[in-house]
């Protein structure tokens, strides 16, 4: 196993991470940890020097997480790469897990394990039942992208598909695993395979998550139909909608609390909008991205 770990002035959660990796289960075979410094300006190469396992440190000027993980896949020696990202804390048994599910399946090209909360509290649990960091996995268990905070891709799968398109600026690892899809391989999610994530849990952040979200969502619309966010529009437009959320709001957080959530879900879906309708039209227009599944 390669594990790549890109990072972006964030030492302090680089060592953190660093020291649950030194605790993490090896899978047959044993695993390498790959960071790559998306151009920091803080203490990130002293971060890796101290730890307390192996490292490759791979240096490269700011060009985004997209990039970074090229880099970082590349280098490694494995003919399977795990992804995590710098503000996430393995289990012991992370990778085994992860291992284990992807041998289950040929046709399985990459698995994405459960996403936990590090710090659990109110809004912590808003931003689960509201999957702002979550794989895109319907009701029926149907995997339609993965999220890179947590997730394991066979080489010749990333190699086939010349890894993560660069010039998406955020949605990169959704339209992978859109790709991937495309490709005809399969996407899994497993409950085990798990990392606590350092959700962002400002309200400012909450709605900057829905704003990025938006803006993604632009990008990706012009490439997968599947993504579109006409449907999605149409929905929340219905009182169903809303009704149907804050009973499931109840059932997790009881009455009071539920409408606060239906509240921040409303002026987070406003920032959805806002990044969709502003942000996103002014990265590079999906048309000129190449089609779906092609080098």
């Amino acid at each position: 196993m390669s594990v790549v770990v890109p990072t972006h002035n964030r030492a302090p959660k680089l060592a953190r991470v660093l020291e649950a990796l030194a605790e993490v289960e090896c899978p047959i075979g044993g695993f390498e940890v790959i960071v790559v410094d998306d151009g920091s300006v803080d203490d990130t190469a002293a971060v890796v020097a101290a730890a307390s396992l192996p490292v490759v440190l791979i240096r490269q000027a700011n060009a985004g997480a997209a990039s970074a993980r090229n880099r970082g896949w590349r280098a490694g020696r494995a003919p399977v790469i795990a992804f995590l990202d710098d503000d996430c804390v393995p289990s012991r048994t992370w990778l085994i897990d992860l291992v284990n599910a992807s041998e289950a399946d040929a046709a399985i090209g990459a698995v994405g394990g459960a996403i936990v909360p590090l710090e659990p509290g109110t809004r912590a649990t808003f931003v689960q039942l509201d999957r702002l960091v979550a794989h895109g996995a319907d009701g029926e268990r149907e995997v339609r992208y993965l999220v890179t905070a947590n997730m394991i891709v066979r080489r010749e799968v990333l190699e086939s598909l010349d890894g993560f398109d660069e010039r998406f600026p955020v949605g990169e690892d959704t339209d992978f695993g859109a790709r991937v899809r495309a490709s005809g391989r399969k996407l899994a999610v497993i409950d085990g395979g798990v990392v606590a994530h350092d959700h962002r849990l400002g309200l400012r952040e909450i709605l900057a998550t829905y704003r990025k979200a938006g803006r993604a969502r632009h990008l990706l619309a012009g490439r997968h139909r599947e993504l579109s966010a006409q449907a999605g529009t149409r929905l929340i437009a219905r009182p169903a909608h809303w009704i149907a959320c804050y009973r499931r709001y109840r059932t997790a957080a009881g009455p009071i609390t539920a409408l606060g959530f239906v509240t921040l879900r409303a002026a987070g879906m406003a920032s959805f909008a806002y990044g969709y309708l502003v942000d996103g039209r002014r990265d590079q227009r999906p048309g000129q991205l190449r089609p779906v599944g092609v080098r």
